[in-house]
């Protein structure tokens, strides 16, 4: 599912941009959900695979997730810090020498030293140097509560499900509340994605002994590839209050698909590394879009510019991957046999 990841990354990245060719692929709320998506069927595939008899541990599991997320993030932070403090020192306003600089410092160490993810007020909004990085919030609450949910029956999920649209319901059609940076934000009303994933893994656990063609299975990642593409080339729009039937039956899609793509993509190395760049490209992209528009002064046409932030956080991304990702997966794959 490499493919599909980088290609949510590469939605949000040109949403913090330009579109490319007139393109803007998925758009930034619909590839973060797809992420929360695929977060929650890997995150259920393996605790009730890898993270089961003596590695069933809960401080195994979530440390090991910690290793995944925090040194990436970190890397970046210092990245960014050392780039604004020499480009664009305003940006480091942010951490003054008060209570509330003191505040944001901790906030952006430890992701989750913040509250925002606890609360629909709409005046409230714990800022963070690197933006996007809110979604590791809801991505790290989420790593905390899944081992107590991910191995239940899927009635069960389900049942949560219904809650988590609920409380949704509540918020945005009865409160009256809608959008970023609050209710986009609120984590009891968006675990429904990770569940959707979670569900996607009820899924395939049912088929995945089953031999289905190939030919089968390649047409399902094409068919999803080709629609995360196009996908705000469709005219379709539909809404009611919160629910966009558009965004929902794309997710809804994404559910089914996964767990098809997953059979035929999981033994594919070039997936796999292509994958592995989706994190890094995620994190990274604002910093060098920033350091382009603030200190470059890059001016061309405005595909050219994009394709330039693309190819510049690629390569970087790379590096990341080399140097940082790949060397810490080994280390949390020898814990996880130890």
């Amino acid at each position: 599912m490499g493919i599909l990841r980088l290609l949510f990354a590469l939605s949000v990245l040109i949403s913090h941009s330009y579109p490319i060719f007139g393109n803007n692929l998925l758009g930034r709320d619909a590839a973060v959900r797809g992420f929360f998506v695929i977060s929650g069927f890997y995150m259920s595939l393996i605790l009730n695979e890898k993270y089961v008899n003596k590695n069933g541990s809960f401080k195994l599991f979530i440390t090991n997730r910690f290793l995944r997320i925090y040194p990436i993030y970190w890397f970046t932070l210092i990245l960014s810090l050392i780039s604004f403090y020499f480009f664009i020192p305003s940006a480091l306003n942010l951490y003054s020498l008060s209570l509330d600089g003191i505040s944001n410092l901790l906030r952006d160490i430890t992701v989750l030293f913040r509250f925002d993810y606890l609360t629909i007020n709409p005046n409230f909004n714990e800022a963070m140097l690197i933006s996007q990085a809110w979604t590791l919030v809801l991505e790290i609450l989420f790593y905390l509560v899944a081992p107590f949910i991910v191995k239940r029956s899927t009635k069960f999920i389900s049942l949560l499900i219904l809650i988590s649209v609920f409380i949704r319901f509540i918020v945005f059609v009865i409160l009256r509340l809608n959008g970023d940076p609050t209710t986009d934000r609120f984590f009891p009303a968006e675990i429904v994605f990770f569940l959707l994933g979670a569900i996607s893994y009820k899924i395939y656990k049912n088929f995945k002994q089953k031999n289905i063609p190939t030919k089968n299975l390649l047409a399902v990642l094409i068919s999803t590839i080709t629609i995360t593409i196009f996908y705000n080339a469709f005219s379709f729009t539909l809404q009611y209050h919160w629910l966009d039937f558009k965004s929902w039956g794309y997710l809804g899609l994404l559910t089914i698909s996964i767990p098809f793509i997953f059979k035929l993509t999981n033994k594919l190395k070039i997936d796999q590394m292509i994958g592995d760049l989706s994190y890094p490209v995620y994190l990274i992209h604002v910093l060098v879009i920033t350091m382009l528009v603030n200190v470059v002064h890059y001016k061309t046409s405005q595909n050219l510019f994009v394709l330039s932030i693309i190819i510049i956080t690629l390569i970087i991304s790379e590096v990341m991957v080399i140097t940082l990702e790949k060397p810490i997966d080994i280390l949390r794959q020898r814990r996880l046999k130890k």
